[in-house]
């Protein structure tokens, strides 16, 4: 839904119905019989099948095969009217989609939730998320220890510092703003003549 939710911030949506509308999409009595199961499904569906146009040029066994994926959702979005028409920022956003209309707009979105969802469990089946998160929570780190020094010596700093101290907090095990600060203190000790205190965070 954090795609999905994106768009609609940035198209001026209801955010919070379409969000709620999905949960309880994903509840099996609303979907089905309407009957209080109290069972909650996933949004998404995914199958492999083969394609007969790969068959039909030549391919055989898994090399003609297509991973299908699915998201049924019903979203109820606008495109007219409303903050629309006031705020030039949604106006702008739906602009840059190609001003679709509201049925557009809603299949926009529910493919940007189902690209979101491969894309999580791509990583769960690969790296894992939390290591996705970790990267961005070093670089957080890191950056706002850059930040410090540059406030404190009113000088700028190449901004692939920051990825190199995260990527040493990293490995060694250690995303704090204190470790950020030590990496960043040995990366620069022939520029920075006194210790910086950082009361970031």
């Amino acid at each position: 839904m954090n795609g999905i939710d994106a768009v609609a911030l940035a198209t001026g949506q209801d955010w919070r119905a379409i969000e709620a509308l999905a949960h309880a999409w994903a509840c099996d009595g609303v979907r089905d019989d309407y009957s209080q199961s109290n069972n909650y499904r996933p949004l998404t569906t995914y199958w492999i099948e083969k394609d007969d146009q790969l068959v039909a040029c030549g391919k055989e066994g898994d090399d003609c095969l297509m991973f299908c994926g699915e998201l049924e959702l019903p979203i109820t979005v606008g495109t007219a009217g409303g903050v629309i028409n006031t705020n030039p920022v949604y106006s702008y956003n739906m602009g840059i989609m190609g001003n679709p209309n509201a049925r557009d707009l809603s299949m926009i979105m529910v493919c940007i939730g189902l690209a979101q969802n491969f894309a999580a469990l791509r990583a769960l089946a690969t790296e894992g998320i939390q290591c996705g998160h970790m990267k961005l929570h070093a670089n957080n780190i890191a950056f706002t220890a850059l930040r410090c020094y540059e406030d404190e010596t009113n000088r700028s700093y190449p901004s692939h510092i920051v990825t190199n101290t995260a990527q040493r907090m990293i490995e060694k095990g250690s995303i704090t703003l204190a470790t950020a600060k030590e990496i960043i203190e040995e990366s620069l000790s022939g520029s920075i003549n006194t210790k910086v205190q950082c009361t970031y965070m």
